[in-house]
């Protein structure tokens, strides 16, 4: 493996100065795209911009997760924490595996891991979004009798307690989550037992204030280890996915909230299942990776409706992780086969780069942008199997 080489992360704070006769000035808030939210009436002395370079250099240990976990979900909060949940751990005796109900939660200042609360049920791969109101809601996946359910429960970050709510109109595993611009969560596709109907087109939606789940208009086609997407506009981009075998889907389709209806879209080049597909600053959508070895990534525009070629990873990836950098470019880690190399793509001249390798090469795992540009990457499976570890990209 080449030494990899520094990434510098350019975040432009804007310094805000008030009139003459205040000494103390606005204060900034910024989220993780790196947007600033200024007052109105706040004048803004241009002398006054700083630029300061955070370097991301490379990978380093950090403190262990308090489980192992494969197959879990995770997010940064709005409070700047990052919240792990379920997903398959170490088998107990002659068990496979078991699926965890616990969940912890990451310090961004200490990198230290602590337990929070108790899911009522161990669950494999569940759907999770952050609410408006900064609680985070859970539903479906896989149990420990190996069955999916349609069980949900809401996480509380002020109680750090679970409590469950309205179950999903039916069960559901492999779906995918979106948080729509009202408020209101959906989940899309997925799968229900394999000896009862299999995998789903229908999707449904939950009102977070009525506590219940309402049916959305289905798809064009069944899908299952697809992506979504919300674009900029309003809308929900689903890719891929497909059947849980080979042949995948190569199609892609999107969803309108205000008037519940699906839109079939230009396809993709490639058929693609446990893909990723981040949104860019500038409303385009990278699509990267997919089971059987694709190494061609795409853009999709969805205001031209057209795809494009965002040329190709050094590595082939499946179930890896894909982000968005405070500077617009998108890092994509690991993927079967426990790849340990790193790779960055910008979008501003259409090219990959190799970023810091991992110090442990996993996949399945998950990557979370925190809000000072630093990257963590957690769990996920490698060569000595099921993983607790942790790793930071950057430094404060």
């Amino acid at each position: 493996m080449l030494r990899s080489t520094v990434i510098g992360l350019l975040i432009t704070l804007l310094a805000v100065a008030c009139s003459s006769s205040a000494a103390d000035s606005v204060p900034l808030e910024t989220n993780e795209e790196s947007s600033v939210s200024v007052q109105d009436d706040a004048p803004v002395d241009e002398a006054a911009v700083e630029v300061v370079a955070v370097e991301l250099g490379d990978f380093a240990n950090a403190p262990d997760m308090k489980a192992r976990r494969e197959r879990f979900a995770a997010l940064g909060l709005s409070d700047g924490r990052v919240l792990a949940v379920g997903g398959r751990g170490l088998g107990i005796g002659t068990l496979i595996g078991t699926m965890h109900e616990t969940a912890e939660l990451l310090n961004p200042e200490t990198l230290e891991w602590t337990m929070t609360g108790v899911m009522a049920e161990g669950r494999r791969s569940p759907a999770m979004v952050e609410l408006e109101d900064g609680r985070v809601l859970v539903a479906g996946g896989l149990l420990p009798t190996k069955f999916t359910t349609q069980t949900a429960e809401i996480w509380d970050p002020a109680e750090g307690a679970w409590t469950t709510v309205a179950p999903m109109l039916r069960t559901r595993d492999g779906m995918g989550p979106v948080r729509l611009p009202d408020g209101r969560v959906m989940v899309v596709g997925g799968k229900m037992d394999a000896k009862l109907v299999g995998t789903l087109d229908q999707s449904e939606i939950y009102d977070v204030d009525a506590d219940t789940w309402a049916e959305a208009a289905p798809m064009s086609e069944k899908r299952i280890n697809h992506t979504v997407t919300l674009l900029l506009d309003g809308r929900a981009l689903v890719t891929g996915g497909g059947k849980e075998d080979p042949p995948f889907s190569k199609t892609a389709e999107t969803y309108d909230p205000g008037t519940d209806t699906w839109t079939t879209v230009a396809p993709m080049t490639v058929s693609r299942s446990f893909h990723t597909a981040t949104l860019l600053e500038d409303g385009r959508v990278l699509v990267v990776g997919g089971r059987g070895k694709r190494l061609l990534a795409e853009l999709y525009d969805p205001v031209t409706d057209v795809w494009s070629s965002a040329g190709e990873t050094a590595e082939p990836r499946a179930e890896h992780r894909a982000l968005l950098l405070l500077d617009g470019r998108v890092l994509v880690t690991g993927g079967i086969g426990s790849l340990t190399v790193s790779e960055i793509y910008d979008p501003a001249t259409n090219e990959w780069s190799t970023s810091s390798p991992l110090e442990i090469g996993r996949y399945r795992h998950n990557t979370v942008l925190l809000s000072d540009g630093r990257v963590v990457t957690f769990g996920g499976i490698g060569a000595d199997g099921i993983l607790a570890s942790s790793e930071v990209l950057g430094s404060r």
